[in-house]
């Protein structure tokens, strides 16, 4: 990545929005200690526990608290090489695209690289954490971006939004439900899923993906490609994400591909990141 010009612009914005990359928990955990009190690390790993047990509310919440100016450039430099990975990927996606909706965009982080480095596409960011859209918009007016606009909307709670996007945008934003166990296995030996309709419609409600993946779909051109990385490694989780994505008709434009990064000394094995087309553009199969 030294020599690649996009991983340089990309390494200048995440420094631009305070992020700072580390390799050494060590390093990582001496530099949060200096930056954020006491109290605010207590307030932050209460709301990141509720996030993981609890429901929408507690979601929302914790987002709403990691956008506060002091704490995301601290929390969010843990995902670093996160930021790294997708936006490299999904830059390479975006040349053609005309208008862009990155769905659940959060603070913005990855939004604004995209319209900065595609000024003539027209760029929508939409999240339910209205303290991250402030900060989004912020961020936006401070970079002169005029193609980029934020709006804060929670699908589930406020309904649906207008808009017509040849590429759509969604990563970690469609299946948040970390803790839901998917879909069982019929076998340990074989690891396979049942083709269940009820069961796998099940799922989809209680991670609330049927909705969002509903609208998303509603909003996206004929032809149009949609951009999708879940945190669906589990086999239980990944099945029955790729049936309901194959399910609405989204097919695989190139073989879908793990990410593989760092979140300081952690090594994760995200995704896989899927680019998809409602057309004719098949050149993968789905293996589900």
């Amino acid at each position: 990545m030294t020599n690649n010009p996009l991983g340089h612009l990309l390494r200048e914005h995440l420094a631009w929005w305070g992020l700072r990359h580390f390799t050494s928990d060590r390093e990582y955990f001496l530099w949060q200690r200096q930056q954020l009190s006491v109290e605010e690390l207590n307030q932050l790993n209460i709301h990141a526990d509720r996030k993981r047990t609890g429901d929408s509310v507690d979601e929302r919440a914790f987002y709403d608290l990691a956008a506060h100016p002091r704490v995301f450039p601290v929390l969010y430099s843990q995902r670093y090489e996160y930021y790294e990975a997708i936006g490299l990927q999904a830059m390479a996606h975006l040349g053609k695209a005309q208008d862009i909706l990155d769905f659940g965009c959060g603070l913005g982080i990855l939004t604004t690289l995209y319209a900065l480095r595609f000024p003539d596409a027209n760029v929508v960011g939409i999240d339910r954490s209205a303290a991250s859209i402030a900060i989004a918009q912020q961020k936006a007016k401070d970079l002169g971006l005029r193609n980029l606009r934020f709006i804060c909307l929670d699908l589930q709670a406020d309904g649906p939004f207008s808009g017509s996007f040849d590429l759509v945008l969604t990563t970690h934003a469609l299946l948040q439900a970390e803790q839901d166990p998917g879909i069982p296995s019929e076998s340990w030996r074989t690891f396979d899923r049942g083709h269940d309709p009820s069961q796998q419609m099940v799922f989809e409600q209680r991670t609330g993906l049927a909705c969002r993946l509903d609208h998303l779909c509603q909003v996206l051109r004929p032809y149009g490609r949609m951009i999708v990385c879940e945190k669906t490694r589990q086999l239980a989780r990944r099945v029955p994400f790729q049936r309901a994505l194959a399910g609405r008709g989204l097919q695989l434009v190139q073989p879908a591909d793990l990410i593989h990064y760092r979140s300081i000394e952690e090594v994760v094995e995200d995704g896989p990141f899927y680019v998809l087309s409602n057309g004719t553009q098949t050149t993968a199969a789905w293996s589900i």
